[in-house]
């Protein structure tokens, strides 16, 4: 089999377990066949995380002469998300390489951050806490609520459920503060 074949019988294993076995062998793949590129492998200008991973992170360890563990461990979440950024980069050199990395990997953190904190603005993570309590409670059977320490506890639960309905928030108005105006007379001499 050619090694073309071979990476792509890699990658139809993707999902199966062991990603580092599975880029070490096309990083062999790779060795063999230098005319292979993983932008060989897109189709419709589609790629799915997980095969990216494989074929990006084997020819990214086979050019670079980097371990295919600390490929998995140190880009694969890039890999997965930017393979298309990526792909240009695979002419440059290696520090060139390492750098535009670090850029791109500042980039998803920064993208990772905004994200966080838009669904925290738009009380996304809340929601998650309310569907979470919603179903612990809808666990709680009627009529089994019968020790004074689970009444008590499901009491207190209604009590800060029900205070953080009734919570209104502040309104905060600005104001713009007094200025204080200086006026400095000076005496004009003739002479």
């Amino acid at each position: 089999m050619s090694a073309r074949e071979n990476l792509s019988r890699l990658a139809s294993y993707v999902g199966k377990g062991a990603p580092v076995s599975r880029m070490t062998d096309a990083r062999t793949e790779y060795a063999s066949d230098d005319e292979i590129r993983p932008s060989d492998f897109i189709v419709d200008g589609k790629m799915e995380s997980t095969k990216a991973v494989i074929y990006y992170g084997g020819f990214i360890s086979y050019k670079y002469d980097i371990s295919p563990e600390s490929v998995v461990k140190n880009l694969s979440t890039l890999i997965s998300n930017k393979w298309a950024q990526i792909d240009p980069l695979l002419v440059l050199d290696k520090v060139e390489f390492d750098a535009a990395i670090a850029s791109l990997e500042a980039d998803l953190s920064a993208e990772n951050a905004d994200t966080s904190a838009l669904n925290s603005l738009l009380g996304k993570t809340n929601e998650k806490f309310v569907m979470t309590a919603k179903s612990a409670l809808a666990k709680v059977v009627f009529g089994s609520v019968v020790s004074p320490i689970a009444r008590l506890e499901l009491g207190t639960i209604v009590r800060h459920a029900q205070a953080l309905l009734d919570y209104v928030a502040p309104v905060v108005v600005a104001q713009v503060a007094p200025t204080l105006a200086v006026v400095v007379e000076r005496e004009v001499v003739s002479v």
